[in-house]
């Protein structure tokens, strides 16, 4: 092609970064897991009303799932604010105490889960905030100040978890 400037493409490494912001956002009537982090870095889920939504929440550092770079973790991430309703309930999943629906934290085999923030988060009785039986172990994952009932069904190491409140009736 006449006139056409050739590209010059400079090599060089930069890291894959997955950041998620879901700030300031409702959802209603959701099937499955409303929102999911899986493999994020530096991420924020706050000040959001989730209104008849599935499963919820859920944090996942997932693998492996390929390659030998693919141990995604989850670093540096704040769950804050949130609020759980269950709205007309057709959507929602009901699994009060159990590890299914609400806000929950999972990590999968080589997968790091550390720096997680969940705080001041409000769940419906008939949701939880929950782990995962901690395959890797999680560190530095605080999860305080909710109004929600949690289930953490293993000592798992890692997670500090302190005033919390059972959740608001509905």
């Amino acid at each position: 092609m006449e006139g056409a400037t050739r590209w010059n493409i400079s090599c060089c490494y930069h890291p894959v970064r997955a950041l998620y912001t879901w700030v300031h956002n409702t959802f209603k009537n959701t099937l499955g897991a409303t929102l999911v982090l899986s493999d994020a870095l530096e991420s924020d889920v706050s000040d959001n009303n989730l209104i008849n939504s599935g499963f919820g929440i859920y944090i996942s550092a997932f693998g492996p799932y390929g390659g030998p770079a693919s141990y995604g973790p989850v670093m540096n991430t704040d769950v804050l604010r949130n609020k759980i309703s269950v709205g007309q309930g057709n959507d929602i999943w009901i699994a009060p105490n159990f590890n299914l629906s609400g806000i929950g934290m999972e990590d999968f085999p080589g997968c790091a889960l550390s720096g997680l923030m969940v705080r001041d988060n409000v769940v419906p009785a008939v949701n939880t905030i929950f782990s995962s039986d901690g395959v890797n172990g999680a560190n530095a994952a605080i999860i305080e100040q909710n109004q929600a009932n949690t289930a953490f069904w293993l000592p798992v190491p890692g997670f500090l978890i302190q005033d919390n409140s059972p959740p608001p009736e509905e």
